[in-house]
């Protein structure tokens, strides 16, 4: 019998060692800078990073909804939502997918 791990991340779980990985992602253009305060996701300071995530969770919800409702409507997404992010990730989201 032979058991295999894989982890659920290949990041590391060092702070200081997870921030220079996800930079470096980053600065190759692996991800968008939009996501790096999302994969921080360093307990003592998820809150002064979940401002900067709710415009990244509001456009992944849209997309979420566009994906999963039959009756989604394009005119219900709120004017408040930023369209360039949103645009970023529907791009990125159609990459995926292909």
């Amino acid at each position: 019998m032979s058991i295999q791990f894989s982890g659920s991340s290949a990041l590391s779980k060092d702070p200081s060692t997870k921030l220079q990985q996800i930079q470096q992602l980053a600065q190759a253009g692996l991800i968008p800078q939009s996501k790096v305060a999302q994969l921080l996701e360093i307990p003592d300071i998820e809150n002064a990073y979940s401002l900067a995530n709710n415009a990244t969770d509001a456009v992944c919800e849209i997309i979420d909804e566009c994906l999963n409702k039959k009756d989604f409507d394009p005119n219900s997404i709120p004017s408040y939502v930023p369209y360039g992010q949103l645009q970023d990730e529907i791009l990125s989201t159609q990459l995926s997918l292909r």
